[in-house]
């Protein structure tokens, strides 16, 4: 049985992030994330983030999720790959505090922002 253990995460500007890939460091491959007060999209630039969490489903809803609301990000999709569900956070407000809604497997999602765009959320787990 293994140990677990923390490794640190490390946290880059977009231009260190740009000076680092052009010198190679980085792989086409590499997960890397930009996550900073000024790397994070404002609400009049994205209508709808989706995330995908398979191993980092607590950071993303407690780190990511809240910052997003912050910075009034409109809606949050979470989807948990392992456990097959979507939570949908809504109505961001400046402390990071969301409305939540958990919609079951069989429901399909419309984000209110783009009324065109429609996922039935039986159509993208395992069958």
């Amino acid at each position: 049985m293994g140990v677990p253990v923390s490794v640190p995460r490390r946290t880059l500007t977009v231009d260190k992030y740009h000076k680092i890939g052009a010198a190679g460091v980085f792989h086409a491959d590499d997960r890397i994330e930009l996550i900073k007060r000024d790397d994070v999209p404002s609400a009049g630039d994205v209508l709808l983030i989706v995330e995908i969490a398979d191993t980092t489903l607590e950071y993303d809803r407690g780190t990511k999720v809240r910052l997003y609301a912050r910075f009034g990000i409109p809606e949050v999709w979470l989807v948990d790959a392992q456990a097959e569900t979507v939570s949908v956070y809504l109505d961001p407000d400046p402390k990071g505090d969301r409305r939540l809604l958990a919609p079951d497997k069989k429901q399909i999602l419309t984000p209110p922002l783009m009324p065109k765009v429609k996922v039935a959320l039986s159509d993208i787990w395992r069958k």
